[in-house]
């Protein structure tokens, strides 16, 4: 009989079968998620963890009787990072076709997808889908790792992780991910948020930030985001310590209203050489401020003497390459010369 464990299995092979090559040994292991003492028992493959849940189901879907109350393993822990993974999430033809969607061709697909309706296709599109009475796969996912994998696609076709209401740590790191940033359905029990080196673009609507109100470390860096720094966003991030926005071609003026997010750390702009006008005088306010780069920044100025202000304070500028006058060194009096030995000539 089908369970809650089986459905979280049959998930992770979606997302095998979605990222393998076929001609081609493209997952760098694959471990022993096919290996035939482990292949059934998702509790033992690498880079998978599982804990215990309440099972969903209550009764049998053929007798109607009462089943006793147990705890199943469901999968709360997956990294698959750096294993050469490649091509688009699971999507609506591998959920059609059931049984994990390994092995489907694209003629097989196709008839498929032909014979579901807009609203189908819509529910069934998801990494995440729904099995009758036993409710949503992957479900109870903490923390993912997919990074430095080749994984690509629209930002439309990624899996809706708003439905993972346990989730804290995402990392899509180092793939080929594009599309809209702010169309980026994520859930509010973010903590961690890496899309670092990939193609995503802005601008992002201040509302973006308000959906993840619990992110402590957001990284956006390499990413093609070709817009302003946001603005009237960043007080909805009142637990945020880590923005890392280098090298994603962010233009005009840094606002003042960055230091809204007040429990800031550390702030990283650099290498944006679009980026122009003063440092903010607002970021003397950020008291946890430890770090804070500006490297590449050519087109910044800073005529109020923030950076000196903050380096007082201890805080790790580098500014190297940025139009700013460079750090005031203090330096101290020459020692005074050795007194000459008497009786030396």
């Amino acid at each position: 009989m089908l369970d809650e464990t089986e459905i979280d299995r049959r998930a992770l092979l979606r997302f095998l079968a979605a990222t393998t090559d076929p001609p081609r040994r493209v997952w760098k292991p694959v471990g022993n998620w096919r290996a035939p003492d482990t292949a059934e028992d998702v509790t033992q493959w690498s880079g998978v963890k599982t804990e215990l849940f309440p099972r969903v189901r209550t009764h049998d879907e053929k007798t109607g009787e009462l089943l006793t109350p147990v705890r199943v393993p469901r999968v709360t822990y997956l990294d698959a990072s750096n294993k050469q993974a490649q091509g688009e999430f699971p999507g609506a033809a591998a959920f059609a076709l059931g049984a994990g969607g390994a092995g489907v061709s694209k003629a097989a697909a196709a008839a498929a997808l032909a014979k579901m309706t807009k609203k189908q296709r819509r529910e069934m599109g998801e990494w995440f889908g729904d099995e009758p009475s036993l409710g949503r796969a992957l479900v109870h996912l903490k923390t993912v790792y997919l990074h430095d994998n080749k994984l690509d696609g629209d930002v439309g076709g990624l899996p809706n992780w708003s439905v993972l209401h346990s989730l804290v740590t995402l990392d899509l790191s180092g793939n080929t991910l594009r599309g809209r940033l702010d169309a980026l359905r994520l859930p509010p029990t973010l903590k961690v948020l890496n899309l670092d080196q990939n193609y995503f673009k802005g601008p992002i609507d201040p509302l973006w930030f308000w959906g993840i109100p619990n992110v402590e470390i957001l990284r956006l860096s390499g990413n093609r985001l070709k817009c302003a720094v946001p603005k009237r966003c960043w007080h909805y991030l009142p637990k945020l310590t880590a923005l890392y926005l280098a090298q994603t071609m962010l233009k005009g003026g840094v606002p003042k209203s960055v230091a809204d997010a007040k429990e800031l750390e550390v702030l990283d702009l650099s290498e944006n050489d679009e980026l122009d006008g003063e440092v903010p005088t607002s970021l003397l306010e950020l008291r946890r401020l430890v770090d804070f780069r500006l490297v590449g920044c050519h087109r910044m100025t800073d005529t109020n003497g923030v950076l000196d202000r903050l380096r007082e304070r201890d805080v790790e500028v580098v500014a190297w390459g940025a139009g700013v006058p460079p750090p005031k060194v203090k330096t101290k009096p020459p020692p005074p010369p050795d007194e000459e030995e008497e009786g030396e000539e």
